[in-house]
């Protein structure tokens, strides 16, 4: 963990309140407390005192800013990345970007499309998440059309904005503070690999607004799961009618592609983008230790003749309760897997090698002990 840093550049123009808003969300200015430097013009890096967490802060913009103010901000962007994966050091890669507009403006400015446009193409290409965060708020009709009149430029104009918050970062008269939480938790959730460092390393963000952070990542996680579950359910009944078939071992030929196009479906459904081959590749691989539990030694070494590459048929029959059964078991070993991809313990490449294929068959034993509903 010695060379893993979370990195935030917030970009905005001047006046967009983006010194409140770090005041306000991580309880002192870095710029005061930390070491700060110039990385390039125009842009000063601070780091916390003995925290793995910096911020890259630009200056203000103005609208109408010179296109070599702005092409000094996307080019250190790209930079940046390539940087990293050439040093093989990504303590000073940047994981985030904040781009803040002040939503008084009541729409965005067309000198300012052009240029969240080009940021996140910029950020896109070197897969760097951007988050809209739209300052000095007061919960208005206005600010909720200015939100979506944001999400449909971003969806005709080619933007790659990942979400939109809205915030008040300094309480005014009538108005509390608001929506702090919720852009932590956002940018959470576009940062798995980083929550440890966020919850645990990064302690300058304040505690209250941690601990709500943190309730509402782990509310999304549990609706997550619960959804992901009714899927398995839903799947699980249709796997009992492949085992009705009176073919010899058709339902067990017929219940590998259920498991990966399950598989797939959780994944879908926790946001994340896994390849079939590497779903393929972790349900031939743990399927058959699965099925020992319903169907015996014999029955095992029958089904692993369906994997390519393993050998053919021997004849035999599954019923339909150990179809349910088996692809019940495998979907929520899978749920639990996938959580702790979420939760940034494994990543998505993991599920494709050796580590990812025993934390599936951790999960399966785990499941297979585990007291059963009803």
């Amino acid at each position: 963990m010695s060379d893993t840093n979370l990195n935030l550049m917030i970009v905005g123009i001047t006046g967009v309140g983006k010194s409140t808003l770090l005041n306000a969300m991580f309880g002192a200015s870095l710029a005061k407390t930390g070491s700060g430097g110039a990385v390039t013009r125009g842009i000063t890096r601070y780091r916390a005192k003995d925290r793995p967490f910096s911020i890259y802060d630009t200056e203000g913009l103005e609208l109408g800013a010179s296109k070599e103010q702005i092409n000094d901000i996307l080019n250190y962007i790209r930079q940046n990345r390539i940087n990293a994966l050439n040093t093989g050091s990504f303590q000073g890669a940047i994981n985030l970007i904040w781009y803040c507009i002040n939503s008084g403006g009541k729409r965005f400015q067309p000198e300012e499309e052009d240029f969240i446009k080009e940021l996140t193409n910029a950020a896109a290409s070197t897969q760097i998440p951007v988050i809209v965060v739209m300052t000095q708020c007061n919960e208005t009709n206005e600010e909720d059309t200015l939100k979506e009149c944001i999400w449909e430029i971003n969806r005709t104009s080619g933007m790659a904005i990942k979400d939109i918050i809205p915030v008040r970062a300094a309480p005014i008269k009538n108005v509390e503070t608001f929506g702090l939480d919720v852009l932590l938790a956002k940018s959470l959730k576009l940062l798995p690999e980083s929550y440890e460092i966020i919850f645990n390393g990064c302690q300058i963000i304040n505690k209250e607004l941690k601990e709500k952070a943190w309730k509402e990542f782990e509310d999304d996680l549990e609706a997550k799961r619960s959804k992901a579950r009714t899927l398995v359910h839903s799947i699980s009944a249709g796997a009992g009618a492949i085992g009705a078939i009176p073919l010899p071992f058709s339902d067990a030929a017929a219940l590998i592609p259920t498991q990966v196009g399950m598989i797939v479906g959780i994944t879908a459904i926790f946001g994340m983008t896994v390849s079939k081959s590497i779903i393929s590749a972790l349900v031939a691989a743990t399927i058959g230790p699965a099925l020992a539990t319903f169907a015996g030694k014999t029955i095992v070494s029958s089904l692993l003749k369906f994997i390519p590459g393993v050998g053919s048929v021997a004849g035999g029959a599954i019923a339909a309760t150990t179809s349910v059964a088996l692809t019940e078991l495998m979907g929520h070993a899978f749920i639990a897997v996938i959580t702790q991809v979420a939760k940034g313990n494994l990543s998505i490449e993991d599920l494709g090698n050796d580590t990812g294929i025993q934390k599936m068959k951790e999960a399966i034993e785990r499941e297979k002990s585990a007291p059963k509903e009803g």
